[in-house]
């Protein structure tokens, strides 16, 4: 089974071409994960056929859009595009506004890596029992790094609350935590640095305090709402600290975490198992028959 990445253009051009039926996804890492998916129920149920297969990286949520708009628009052009894979993103604060598409799967969490955080919460929990106390493990997995978050957060819901054309405020809302300041996106650069909330930080950055409710929220929520890949890059950083002190032998990489996290939650009916029979459900239909267009 085959990974593509490509263009808007040249990913249509393809889904044109081909006779294979195909799912699409926004990156690289989607495509390793959907791909484990398919050829683990394929092992499992060996009957189902997922030979000839594609999984097409669009290189990013912008351009899968693009084309899925595109695909949705003239279907007889594409009867091969099956289903169309993203991260809800921040739309998981507003389910309401996020666009819809027959073909669009999205995400239950903020993204893919939420799903399988989700569903394999004890597993995550006890890999975080190996270098953090029982007791403080949210503290210590959160720490600052959740206050921040929230206060980005806030200035978000803020900016969309004070437009009224959906059109723009989904516009925002795509922009998500990209354009909301530093190292929301490299976590580990956040705890490497320590970064702490002196009285000149918090002047530079005009940061206002939360919401309670909103950090009671991502606190209780924190494996939907806070950005997963975030939360495992924590998790490893954290890993990394107590082997340093001597305090745990267990090592592994940041995809080899994801990894060892996927293998439990496949085995439960939760939100990775959904994508799976909404994958294999994709690829097993017919395509529609051939138009005059």
């Amino acid at each position: 089974m085959a990974i593509i990445t490509r263009t808007p253009a040249e990913i249509l051009r393809h889904l044109r071409k081909t006779d294979s039926p195909t799912i699409l996804v926004e990156g690289v890492e989607d495509t390793m994960a959907c791909r484990w998916l398919l050829e683990h129920f394929h092992e499992s149920n060996a009957q189902v056929d997922i030979g000839g297969k594609n999984i097409i990286s669009c290189t990013g949520k912008d351009n899968l859009m693009k084309v899925v708009k595109k695909v949705v628009e003239e279907p007889h052009l594409y009867p091969f595009a099956r289903l169309f894979v993203r991260d809800k993103d921040m739309f998981v604060f507003f389910e309401h506004l996020k666009p819809k598409y027959s073909l669009l799967c999205y995400t239950y969490g903020y993204s893919i890596e939420n799903d399988l955080l989700i569903d394999a919460e004890s597993d995550f929990e006890n890999l975080l029992l190996l270098c953090l106390t029982r007791q403080t493990v949210k503290e210590q997995l959160l720490g600052e790094y959740l206050l921040w978050y929230a206060f980005r957060v806030n200035d978000l819901l803020s900016k969309v609350a004070t437009l009224d054309d959906e059109t723009e405020q989904r516009k925002i809302i795509e922009q998500g935590l990209d354009n909301l300041g530093i190292n929301l996106q490299d976590s580990r650069q956040f705890l490497r640095e320590q970064l702490q909330f002196t009285p000149d930080f918090l002047k530079q950055e005009r940061f206002i305090p939360p919401p309670k409710d909103l950090l009671i929220n991502l606190q209780n929520n924190h494996l939907q709402l806070l950005r997963g890949h975030n939360l495992i890059d924590i998790c490893h950083f954290r890993i990394a600290e107590a082997r340093k002190r001597g305090e745990m032998k267990w090592q592994k990489s940041h995809v080899e975490i994801k990894l060892h996290l996927l293998t439990h939650a496949i085995r439960k009916k939760g939100h990775i198992q959904s994508l799976q029979n909404k994958m294999i459900n994709a690829l097993s239909s017919s395509p529609p028959p051939p138009t005059s267009h």
